[in-house]
């Protein structure tokens, strides 16, 4: 099986399985066959995927049709930070947030951190602003918090923004489970280090396959 997302010319492998018995018997390589087929078929210009990179055979299937790496994808934890802070966050739209991260944001971010997949994000996921920064998080509510997004506008990058915005974020949800989803461009990921956070073993790799 496998789950296709569509967005313009573009299309994304979500999720691909292959029942056991299966496996190793070239039943991956005829359904990549297929699915690059079907993009090409439909107009699709790209297709993108995400894949753990500790997955050896997959990386090397999807190689073998094609995708190239664009970058390393990982993730945070960091459990009950002791952070105080004294700024004051503001709560924004989410679909302000989103607007920003389309406009702001990398352009070829992986897809769920992208403008359009913040958009979809509702309530209880929260989005918060600090001066020029920006975040959304999973329902503060609960033990374990997602970090969905983080940014700072062009002009303020440089500033030292981030960590302060994050800490703050600490400060005011406490005796929390802080997650960053392996999702996150490495070369982005240096905010997540500098409070703290410790980076998961899970890494993926982002690829793509101009149609």
């Amino acid at each position: 099986m496998a789950l296709i997302a569509r967005r313009g010319w573009t299309s994304r492998l979500a999720a691909m399985g292959i029942v056991s018995t299966a496996r190793n018997s070239g039943a991956g390589t005829w359904a990549m066959k297929n699915l690059v087929e079907e993009a090409r078929a439909r107009g699709d210009h790209e297709m993108f995927l995400e894949v753990i990179e500790q997955n050896t055979a997959g990386v090397k299937l999807y190689q073998k049709f094609g995708f190239k790496s664009i970058r390393r994808l990982v993730g945070y934890k960091l459990e009950n930070p002791q952070v105080e802070s004294e700024q004051q966050l503001e709560e924004i739209d989410i679909r302000e947030l989103a607007r920003l991260v389309a406009y702001h944001g990398l352009k070829d971010l992986p897809w769920q951190l992208s403008g359009a997949s913040i958009m979809q994000h509702t309530p209880p996921s929260r989005a918060f602003r600090l001066h020029d920064a920006y975040c959304l998080i999973s329902d503060p509510s609960a033990a374990h918090v997602a970090i969905w997004s983080v940014l700072v506008k062009a002009g303020s990058r440089g500033a030292g923004l981030s960590p302060v915005l994050m800490r703050a974020v600490f400060s005011r949800f406490p005796e929390k489970t802080w997650h960053v989803p392996a999702l996150y461009p490495e070369e982005i990921c240096a905010v997540f280090e500098e409070i703290g956070m410790q980076r998961g073993e899970i890494s993926q790799w982002q690829m793509s396959l101009k149609l």
